[in-house]
């Protein structure tokens, strides 16, 4: 319990985040991995273009 509020406090607007789109039936965490990687992927590939662009 003591971790509970310890989350509650660092991320205060992830629990109705999840109350609202995480734990309703139906809900497939499956289905988003392969958004949020390509989400992060992408990211990545332009601050490394970023980067690469200030060094030349």
């Amino acid at each position: 319990m003591g971790q509970q509020q310890m989350m509650s406090n660092a991320f205060p607007h992830l629990a109705p985040m999840a109350v609202k789109h995480i734990l309703q039936p139906g809900y497939a965490y499956g289905n988003e991995f392969q958004f949020g990687l390509r989400l992060i992927m992408d990211s990545i590939e332009i601050a490394f273009a970023a980067d690469v662009a200030v060094r030349s």
